[in-house]
C-alpha cells in the first residue's frame, strides 16, 4: 500500500522500524528502510514529524494486555500532527 501511494503522489516511502532486529531484508525495491533505537511510541512520533502521511498497522496484543500497557498505534494516533492511515 506505501508503495503504491509513493508512486501515486511522487512521494518517498520509508520503511521505519523500532527495534534490535535489521529487517532491511524484507523491504522491497523503493523503499528506504530506517531502524531506530529507543521506546516505539517516541520514536515514531518523532520520526514522524517530517512526514506528510504516515501508514500505520494496527496490530491487536489482545485486550487485557492493550488495557494495562496501551498500544502503539493509539499513542501514536493521539501524539502526532500528521494524517495517519491505519492498516489493520
Amino acid at each position: 500500500m506505501g508503495k503504491l501511494l509513493g508512486k501515486l503522489f511522487d512521494g518517498e516511502v520509508y520503511a521505519v522500524h523500532v527495534g534490535e532486529d535489521d529487517l532491511s531484508a524484507e523491504v522491497g525495491e523503493g523503499v528506504r528502510y530506517v531502524r531506530l533505537s529507543g521506546i516505539p511510541e517516541g520514536k515514531l512520533v518523532e520520526y514522524s514529524k517530517d512526514m506528510d502521511l504516515m501508514l500505520l498497522g494496527a496490530f491487536s496484543k489482545g485486550r487485557i494486555k492493550e488495557l494495562f500497557l496501551g498500544s502503539i498505534t493509539t499513542f501514536v494516533m493521539h501524539h502526532t500532527n500528521i494524517p495517519l492511515l491505519l492498516v489493520k
